[in-house]
């Protein structure tokens, strides 16, 4: 065997190793991809559980503030979970939203009984709608995450 053949067979184990690291890191880069993924679906899961318990604990007296922790992860929900399930997070975050704002009125305004009346119909309509897309979501997210029950 002469020089440059064995310096041939050795280029290319170099090369077949540098082939077989590459698509090493490649799957890597896949699992870790995946797991930063998980977590941040996760996080999304966590500020969503957060604002249902406000909700529960407060119902007809969340404030802007208490909602207002939730904006950012529903916007990102966009680049984590189905459309449908993006959608369903983003009509969540609207309607708690609506519940603040009737709240906000309804105690810094001078109303009148036919107001007043007119709110709390609204909210309890919006409660209701809360409390069916809160369960909605939380199974949709359940299944998604594969979180025990």
């Amino acid at each position: 065997m002469t020089w440059s053949e064995t310096l041939s067979v050795l280029a290319i184990l170099v090369a077949g190793l540098s082939a077989f690291y590459a698509r090493h890191s490649w799957q890597e880069a896949v699992k870790a991809n995946t797991i930063s993924n998980h977590e941040r679906k996760k996080e999304i899961y966590k500020s969503f559980d957060a604002l249902k318990f406000a909700m529960l604990r407060e119902a007809c007296g969340i404030n802007h503030q208490s909602v207002g922790k939730f904006y950012q992860p529903s916007r990102d929900s966009e680049f984590y979970f189905s459309e449908e399930t993006h959608n369903k997070i983003k009509r969540y975050f609207h309607i708690c939203f609506e519940l603040a704002e009737l709240n906000r009125k309804k105690t810094t305004t001078n109303n009148d009984e036919k107001e007043i009346s007119a709110i709390h119909s609204t909210q309890d309509a919006l409660l209701d709608e809360e409390t069916r897309l809160s369960k909605e979501i939380d199974e949709e997210l359940r299944d998604l995450l594969k979180l025990p029950e």
